[in-house]
């Protein structure tokens, strides 16, 4: 199943769109494994829970609506969104939707590539327009899953230096960000990051007293 999340304002547009989403799947008879599951992600004007509510739900893909604003009164756009969703999980595709292209354009934040007029979603499910928007989000899925296995042995690679203490500070926190996003999406087993934590400090521990016991020479 490919796990797409939403993120809109409009609680009737979300309830529409996963509607949407199950008809497409009973219309073209998708397997379990074909089918798409829209998934509501949280608004929070702190966009960190949202960020990390997308990941604890394990998203593949993302729709973002452009003009968003929070039940906490605050506005922000998709683009801002997006922008701040690439720092932590910078291989999610994120597609925004909007009813002003070219303002998305102008936000120079989003490729054009990513922006789609919200109208696509009010296409008939069998209509080649919507068949064509379906089949993008199952590429951009399947190149998230591909670049997932990478992150994967990347973290391998780098566990196996952490375990023979062979690991600088950056490459302990490429370790722990490729770690909780694998653990995340269920690709890694689930250890608490603390565990991870008290080898470093430990060795910073260590390395703090060596300092101190040249000092007092």
């Amino acid at each position: 199943m490919y796990r797409v999340g939403i993120i809109d304002d409009e609680e009737s547009v979300i309830n529409d769109y996963m509607l949407k989403f199950r008809n497409y799947n009973r219309v073209n008879k998708l397997k379990e494994d074909e089918k798409f599951e829209l998934i509501e992600i949280v608004l929070d004007k702190n966009h960190s829970r949202i960020i990390d509510d997308a990941i604890d739900k394990r998203v593949e893909c993302l729709l973002i609506d452009n003009k968003i604003i929070s039940k906490e009164g605050s506005n922000f756009t998709g683009a801002q969104l997006l922008k701040e969703f690439n720092k932590k999980v910078n291989d999610l595709p994120c597609i925004i939707l909007t009813s002003w292209i070219d303002d998305a354009r102008n936000s120079e934040l989003v490729v054009s590539p990513l922006i789609f007029d919200k109208e696509i979603m009010m296409k008939e499910i069998v209509s080649e327009e919507f068949k064509n928007f379906m089949g993008k989000l199952e590429q951009a899925i399947k190149v998230f899953r591909k670049r997932i296995s990478l992150n994967l042995s990347e973290y391998k690679s780098l566990k196996k230096r952490y375990d023979n203490d062979d690991l600088n500070a950056e490459e302990y926190q490429t370790m722990m960000n490729d770690y909780r996003i694998l653990a995340s999406y269920g690709y890694t087993e689930s250890i608490p990051p603390e565990l991870l934590d008290v080898k470093i400090n430990n060795k910073l521990d260590s390395i703090i007293n060596g300092i101190e016991s040249l000092l007092e020479e």
